[in-house]
């Protein structure tokens, strides 16, 4: 005859490995270690995107409550996009500094029309993965709570 165990209510036949009692989503508390400074904190927010990088829950909460992270989020991003498409358009620049006819401004207008695009696909993304979140989930969070950690977290995209 099957068995209910009482610690975690598991019905089982002759044997039970239990595994102890489940925890509950509200016992799961993210200790606050990152305090946001005041005033310009480029290395601050530098330390947290990298331990954002590296998936520490603390720095991604805090991140996602500091208003102030969304700035160097886009700063950083910004960097990252630079460093890429400035890699992939060195030829027209190496080009250009050679003394071939190679419009700079056009090079400067299209990185820019690049970067319009890619932040566009960015958000989007974000919003899509937040809408789905939302809708599956029965998520509470806001788009700029995920925002902000994603665009500090984007600091390992400078890597091409």
């Amino acid at each position: 005859m099957p068995q209910q165990c009482a610690i975690c209510g598991q019905t089982y036949g002759m044997t039970h490995a239990c595994p102890g009692a489940a925890a509950s989503a509200s016992a799961y508390v993210i200790p606050e270690t990152w305090v946001a400074p005041t005033g310009f904190a480029p290395f601050y927010y530098l330390r947290q995107a990298i331990a954002i990088a590296r998936f520490d829950d603390a720095a991604i909460a805090a991140a996602s409550r500091d208003s102030v992270a969304l700035v160097y989020g886009v700063l950083f991003w910004g960097v990252a996009r630079l460093l890429i498409y400035g890699v992939a358009f060195q030829i027209p620049i190496r080009a250009y500094l050679r003394g071939y006819q190679v419009s700079l401004a056009g090079i400067l207008v299209l990185i820019a029309v690049s970067i319009a695009i890619d932040a566009a696909a960015m958000l989007a993304q974000y919003g899509v993965s937040h809408g789905l979140a939302k809708w599956w989930f029965d998520a509470q969070g806001t788009y700029s709570g995920i925002v902000r950690p994603m665009l500090l977290g984007s600091l390992v995209l400078a890597s091409p």
